[in-house]
């Protein structure tokens, strides 16, 4: 069976470490993201990001829970699952909501900013 990671967002997989980038997480496509995740945790992936940063759709009945299985299978194996997600994002509301009934809750991991880092000025002579 050939698995589709393109249409997980798979970014890179480098030297057991994968970044997944969703633009939506909804009950039509859910299992197959929750599948691809475990899939790439049973193929040895030890350190997983699911980037929500540009995420439009997160479904708390369906894709959440889709997560909170793919986190617990990264437990069991030793590896770490991280979620990206903006501060104020009713997304990360709604995993720390879930996360708190969780004996492992999610990991949700700093987004990193974009474009290049905002440049100092240089100090004026006294």
């Amino acid at each position: 069976m050939r698995i589709d990671f393109q249409a997980l967002g798979l970014e890179s997989v480098e030297g057991g470490a994968a970044r997944a980038r969703l633009q939506e997480l909804a009950c039509s496509n859910a299992v197959q993201v929750r599948e691809q995740l475990l899939i790439l945790l049973n193929r040895g992936a030890r350190d997983v990001i699911v980037d929500l940063t540009d995420c439009a759709v997160v479904c708390e009945c369906c894709g959440v829970p889709a997560l909170i299985r793919a986190n617990r299978r990264a437990r069991a194996l030793g590896a770490r699952l991280g979620i990206a997600v903006p501060e104020e994002s009713p997304t990360r509301q709604a995993l720390e909501r879930a996360s708190r009934s969780e004996p492992f809750p999610l990991t949700i991991v700093p987004v990193a900013p974009v474009g290049p880092p905002p440049v100092k000025a240089p100090l004026a002579a006294a």
